[in-house]
């Protein structure tokens, strides 16, 4: 996995080599010229690097920290709504391949169409991407450049258990219902996913298989704020989609099914931040550090299951 940190090098040095591949693919990525222009995989990769960003945050001077991750992130709101567009699109597809009434079928078909006769929304013009584009590869070299120091592994998952404890956190509120709440606690969910993956070469068979179970949440609440989207766009556009009563019932059943997918992101999420934020975050300080010396066979030794039975006994 190339997101995931070696264990061979000094943090900082891997840190800084992975999260500057992330931005250098995302450059390449939306830079006209080198093939056709991938906006969502440039936001997977924008979300990869300030998720490094955090663990790297305890390392970096604090200007440091807020120039590099409010620069990324302005660059990546310049391409937001294209990726809302393509979202609600997949977000009614998956409508239509369940079972639903007539009605709501209808309004579907038609919000599909309108989604997909619209122009391809431009957060700007073409200089305001050119000038994006020359931001980006300026945080590339000053990231590059900028001093960084790390204190052991400790100082690696300082960032990790930072977010983890906000992620547990934010659950009980999430889970209510409020479509602000879910999204912030969406963010908080992938950005423990791309921790798990980032450290995952420590124990692989027990890391990777925790974020699978990140990355599943994460889709969930995905799919989840995408029907917020579509429920907005129904409201907004009502007048071209069709008759009031069948697109609140079209809106109804985005309802009830948030409904369903939040009660799926509780199951998940309880799995996922079962764990205190200080026990987690010091058994994967014992992952890292033992890993290193422990002979070939005994790494598969141990699974998953096994392991967390040893962890409760």
């Amino acid at each position: 996995m190339t997101y995931s940190l070696p264990l061979d090098v000094p943090f900082e040095e891997s840190l800084k080599t992975v999260a500057s591949k992330q931005l250098s693919r995302a450059l390449r990525q939306l830079t006209p010229g080198n093939g056709p222009i991938d906006v969502h995989q440039a936001r997977k990769c924008f979300k990869r690097f300030r998720s490094l960003l955090l663990l790297a945050r305890p390392g970096l001077r604090k200007r440091d920290y807020e120039r590099f991750n409010i620069g990324v992130r302005n660059v990546a709101r310049q391409y937001a709504s294209r990726r809302d567009n393509q979202a609600m699109l997949e977000a009614i597809a998956k409508i239509e391949a369940v079972d639903c009434e007539a009605n709501v079928r209808a309004i579907a078909h038609v919000m599909k169409s309108a989604l997909s006769s619209e122009p391809t929304p431009q957060d700007g013009n073409a200089s305001d991407d050119r000038r994006a584009l020359e931001r980006l590869g300026a945080i590339v070299e000053d990231f590059r450049a900028a001093p960084l120091r790390i204190e052991g592994v400790q100082g690696l998952l300082s960032g990790f258990a930072a977010i983890y404890k906000k992620g547990r956190a934010q659950m009980p509120t999430a889970l209510q219902g409020d479509d602000d709440a879910s999204h912030e606690w969406r963010k908080s969910v992938q950005q423990h996913w791309r921790h798990l993956q980032a450290i995952a070469n420590a124990w692989p068979e027990v890391l990777r298989e925790h974020a699978k179970t990140a990355r599943a949440l994460s889709q969930t609440l995905g799919d989840e704020h995408d029907l917020t989207l579509v429920k907005a766009f129904a409201r907004k556009h009502r007048a071209r989609l069709g008759l009031r009563r069948d697109v609140e019932a079209f809106r109804d059943f985005c309802a009830e099914r948030q409904t369903e997918l939040r009660e799926q992101a509780a199951a998940i999420g309880r799995r996922l931040f079962a764990e205190k934020p200080a026990h987690f975050a010091e058994r994967l300080a014992v992952y890292w550090l033992s890993q290193p010396v422990l002979p070939e066979p005994a790494k598969s030794k141990l699974t998953p299951q096994a392991h967390m039975l040893s962890v409760v006994r």
